[in-house]
């Protein structure tokens, strides 16, 4: 959220641009469903912060396999099965809420699993998700650097785009 420019604190986000050379923006048109840009969030740094129940933004450039997703998050609320992150229109990934703590699950196409519950509600932590090449091994997700959780195998499935934020229906 650093390298966004021209935005006020509490102004709504239309788009994310990809700092990186690919361009993979993630955008969201619907003003209502836009999150909002908060300065000084955390160390003085800005968030985006998604309203929980309907905000998202999303891209449909394919993400292909293998690739590694890192986040940093704060969970204010916990929803059973509501989405962190998620692939694109044919939601093969993702990585949700799980049960009624804050414990996290990807789902990797194939099989759920990789419950990880370092995850404390109402604090910041870094999400880490790998989610290596079919054959490669297992994907995993790791919570502020701790031991990974796997799940055994994925798949070779691309994973269409990605949306952040509240899982749109």
């Amino acid at each position: 959220a650093s390298k966004i420019t021209g935005l006020a604190d509490n102004d709504p986000v239309a788009t994310w641009e990809d700092s990186s050379p690919a361009n993979n923006d993630v955008a969201q048109g619907t003003g209502s469903l836009q999150p909002l840009y908060i300065l000084n969030a955390y160390n003085g740094k800005p968030c985006l912060r998604f309203d929980g129940s309907d905000d998202f933004i999303k891209a449909l450039f394919t993400l292909n396999v293998p690739f590694q997703v890192f986040a940093v998050i704060k969970q204010i609320g916990w929803t059973n099965s509501d989405h962190l992150l998620a692939g694109g229109a044919d939601d093969n990934w993702s990585i949700s809420q799980s049960g009624s703590s804050p414990t996290i699950k990807q789902w990797n196409g194939v099989a759920a699993g990789n419950n990880e519950n370092n995850l404390a509600g109402g604090s910041w932590a870094i999400l880490e998700c790998n989610m290596p090449a079919a054959g490669a091994g297992s994907n995993s997700t790791r919570v502020n650097q701790s031991a990974a959780t796997v799940n055994g195998g994925n798949s070779s499935l691309a994973r269409g785009g990605i949306t952040v934020g509240s899982h749109p229906a």
